[in-house]
């Protein structure tokens, strides 16, 4: 009988408690192979050195030109909320004590509107640099049955116990910037991140217990490419974004690491209470966008799924059982993964490995491609005027940064922010050794490209340019 062939022989990655917050975040991956770590560094890691080396002139003439945030007005907030992943934020269920702070506005709703909030309320906990300010905010929104765009009709600041209206002045503009710094920092370092951290636990495992030969491990192994590496770099090096170390010219967050890992916690442990903050729990559906982004990322989910079906229905009965293994192995570490005795229950398999390889490529490189196309000066990162504490409040546009905080937010989106693929989910390759498999295959990659041409909304992001992995 031939033995198995295992990876890494069976002694390869696995999850383990996130060493800097182990309660509250995603199980991390820390012990990487050294072959992983190298082709990281090459591929990826170099980047950001060229990026530090060269990019510099770029970021400081960007700050040059633009040296503060500009004052957007509320059809711009409106649709830099929607027709971006910001909209992921659009929360129709009016938690208590928002029905309460917004009562006016929504005694007077449109009947033939929705409602949503956009809660910022994890920046509670964020402490900012001498010099700099904060502030935890609320947006109340709504969208008429036959539009595609937003309306904002108030804005709470949760630290001034103040609710701004659009005729609020110099303080509403204010309002607006600091609600949309809640935006940015939720969508960076909570929101985002559940694409990223969560799926080391099933990239590890699948690595480690199953035979490289078995179709599961030849189906989701092209998607790990470089991604363990990179997460670790990212949650554990003194020189990454979130440990904002201001010593690097690329560390432009507002504080220090302890409050930003908090945003991290409220992503993945959530907000008890809020219903904007639900704690982590692993589904097979993507979670629910209230805009076209929703039928964007759908319409590839479900060429996945299809894609899985076909893969699922062609899976030998020798490998059932490893299968069964694995399930159980990732289901003591994902709250809500299928264990070894639900994962061959109708399509759990099959929408478990869709929803691993969408998030790993199509959700999170749209994700990124699509944040970069909004302005960076519209995405304020440090705030150097305090948050009106009245109606009457006044302010200088150009005292809210300084050249220096844009410039290490231009080289830091360079880095970190912005997309920058290396190898194409077009280009996957899963080598199937059955010509049977290989047919699905096939059919999976031209299902992609008719996606592509046929998408009934906007097209976020071009097929052509999506990652197989996660890569930045």
């Amino acid at each position: 009988m031939n033995k198995p062939d295992f990876l890494y022989d069976r002694k390869g990655p696995w999850p383990q408690p996130s060493p800097s917050h182990p309660f509250g975040e995603a199980p991390a991956v820390v012990h990487i192979p050294k072959d992983e770590q190298r082709t990281w560094f090459w591929n990826i890691g170099f980047r950001y050195i060229r990026n530090v080396l060269f990019y510099w002139p770029k970021a400081l003439w960007m700050a040059w030109k633009n040296p503060t945030w500009e004052l957007i007005d509320d059809e711009v907030f409106c649709d830099q909320i929607y027709t971006t992943p910001l909209a992921k934020f659009l929360n129709p269920n009016i938690d208590d004590n928002l029905q309460e702070i917004f009562k006016d506005q929504l005694s007077k709703k449109d009947s033939d509107s929705t409602y949503f909030v956009a809660d910022f309320s994890c920046m509670k906990d964020v402490v900012p640099f001498k010099g700099l300010y904060v502030a935890s905010t609320v947006a109340l929104m709504s969208k008429a049955k036959e539009e595609s765009r937003l309306k904002l009709h108030a804005i709470y600041i949760f630290e001034t116990k103040l609710l701004l209206l659009p005729e609020d002045g110099d303080a509403w503009y204010l309002a607006k910037n600091y609600a949309m710094m809640g935006a940015t920092y939720r969508i960076l370092l909570s929101t985002h991140p559940i694409l990223h951290f969560p799926f080391d636990t099933v990239n590890a495992i699948t690595k480690t217990s199953l035979p490289t030969s078995n179709t599961i491990f030849k189906l989701l192994y092209p998607h790990f490419q470089f991604t363990l590496t990179l997460n670790d770099s990212v949650l554990e090096s003194s020189s990454s974004p979130v440990y904002n170390d201001q010593k690097y010219p690329f560390t432009g967050f507002c504080g220090p690491q302890e409050g930003l890992l908090t945003l991290l916690e409220s992503g993945y442990a959530g907000i008890e209470g809020n219903s904007s903050y639900p704690k982590f729990k692993w589904d097979v559906y993507p979670t629910e966008v209230y805009s076209d982004y929703q039928v964007y990322l759908m319409e590839y989910y479900q060429a996945f799924k299809r894609f899985t079906d076909e893969v699922v229905k062609k899976i030998p009965a020798n490998e059932i059982e490893d299968i069964k293994i694995w399930a159980t192995y990732i289901s003591q570490w994902l709250p809500g993964f299928p264990s070894g005795e639900k994962i061959m229950e109708g399509d759990l398999l099959s929408g478990c490995l869709a929803k691993i390889m969408w998030d790993l490529s199509v959700a999170h490189a749209t994700d990124h491609h699509s944040y970069g196309t909004i302005p960076i000066n519209r995405l304020p990162l440090r705030m150097r005027v305090p948050p009106p504490a009245s109606k009457k409040d006044t302010f200088n546009p150009k005292d809210q940064a300084k050249k220096l905080d844009v410039f290490k937010y231009a080289l830091e989106w360079k880095m970190f922010f912005n997309d920058y693929t290396v190898t194409h989910l077009v280009d996957v390759d899963y080598k199937f050794a059955s010509a049977e498999l290989q047919k699905v295959q096939a059919n999976f990659l031209q299902d992609l490209e008719l996606i592509d041409l046929h998408m009934p909304v906007k097209r976020y992001m071009d097929l052509k340019n999506i990652s197989v992995s996660i890569q930045f």
